[in-house]
C-alpha cells in the first residue's frame, strides 16, 4: 500500500506541474501573441504614416510649383531690394544771351602787338597749288 501511496503521489505531482506548465506556456502563448499583434500595429501605423507623409509631400510640391510659376508669370520682383525711383529729366534752363563784347578786364596791363605781315605772308594752299602748275 506505501507503494500505490507514493505512486499516486508521483502521479499527483507530475499532473500539477503539467497543469502549470500547460499554465505557464498559454500565459507565454498570450504575451507572445500581443507583442506580434503590436508589432504589426506598429509595423501598419508607420507604413501609414510613410504613406500619409508622401501624398502631403506630393500635394504641397505641386501647391508650391504652382506659387512659384504664378509669381513668375505675374513678373513681381521679388529680389527683396528697395526700388529706388528714376532720376528726373534735366531742367531745360533758358540761359541768357550775353551780347556785350569781350573786352580785357585790365587794359592798362595788356601789350597789344598788331603784327599783319605773319597773316600776309602766309601763302594759302590754293596760291601753292597754281604755283606749282605755272
Amino acid at each position: 500500500m506505501n507503494f500505490l501511496l507514493k505512486k499516486s503521489a508521483a502521479y499527483f505531482v507530475l499532473t500539477v506541474f503539467c497543469f502549470a506548465a500547460c499554465h505557464d506556456n498559454a500565459a507565454l502563448k498570450h504575451t507572445l501573441i500581443e507583442k506580434m499583434v503590436q508589432e504589426k500595429i506598429d509595423h501598419h501605423v508607420a507604413n501609414k504614416k510613410a504613406t500619409c507623409f508622401k501624398e502631403a509631400m506630393d500635394e504641397a510640391l505641386v501647391i508650391s510649383d504652382s506659387v512659384m510659376i504664378q509669381l513668375a508669370l505675374s513678373k513681381v520682383d521679388t529680389s527683396g531690394k528697395i526700388n529706388r525711383p528714376a532720376k528726373p529729366p534735366r531742367p531745360e534752363i533758358d540761359l541768357p544771351v550775353d551780347t556785350t563784347p569781350i573786352r580785357p578786364l585790365f587794359e592798362d596791363t595788356i601789350v597789344r602787338r598788331e603784327d599783319t605781315n605773319l597773316v600776309l605772308d602766309k601763302p594759302s594752299l590754293i596760291q601753292i597749288d597754281t604755283a606749282e602748275k605755272g
